[in-house]
């Protein structure tokens, strides 16, 4: 498990009425896994839902609350959090 601090922010925040776009950043605790960690894009609430309890990161009741706060200050940071390798992949800094 690689752990880290997991970030969401509401991207298009500024268009409430679009369906809502979320850039999706993990920023590894691991110094040989820091660097320019590439941005996951999560389209729509029940997706974004769906991926925060895919990756174990809280319950649904913790998750409900995340995307209340989302939704109230346009961003969230989840210290702590754990991914797998797998789940890591996306977020791999570019070589």
């Amino acid at each position: 498990m690689i752990e880290g601090t997991l970030k969401v922010e509401w991207a298009n925040r500024d268009r409430p009425a679009d369906t809502p776009k979320y850039w999706i950043t993990f920023t590894a605790n691991a110094a040989q896994l820091r660097g320019g960690a590439q941005r996951k894009v999560i389209i729509g609430r029940e997706s974004l839902l769906e991926y925060l309890l895919g990756i174990e990161a809280g319950t649904l009741l913790a998750a409900q609350q995340w995307l209340l706060e989302i939704r109230e200050a346009g961003r969230l940071s989840l210290e702590r959090t754990q991914l797998t390798e797998e789940q890591y992949k996306p977020f791999r800094p570019a070589s």
